[in-house]
């Protein structure tokens, strides 16, 4: 599986568990999760537009998980594995944009 294919995983992934989460956290969630399937589409469309929007949703997600209330068992359950999916959604994005610098500077005339 390829770095871009791993971030647009996570992007899906990212979207169903925000939009299921507006459930409690109300018009927040809903705008990630749509922001979330936007940078999904446009991801899925080409380019790199997508991967600057997941990739900025992701790092946003990851920062902010330290002040996350967890009140319950369940929202730790609930809020570890996400905490997981968006490390591995920063790592693809590293590998993802990496690898297309070190293919701009191979592919440069000398």
């Amino acid at each position: 599986m390829t770095a871009r294919r791993t971030l647009l995983a996570v992007a899906v992934l990212f979207a169903i568990g925000e939009a299921l989460d507006s459930i409690d956290v109300g018009w927040f969630g809903v705008i990630f999760a749509v922001l979330f399937a936007a940078g999904a589409l446009l991801m899925r469309r080409g380019g790199r537009s997508g991967v600057i929007l997941v990739g900025t949703l992701v790092f946003v997600e990851v920062v902010a998980w330290p002040t996350f209330k967890r009140h319950t068992t369940t929202d730790w359950i609930i809020q570890i594995p996400f905490l997981i999916l968006g490390l591995v959604g920063l790592a693809a994005l590293g590998i993802f944009l990496f690898r297309g610098r070190r293919t701009e500077r191979t592919a440069r005339p000398t």
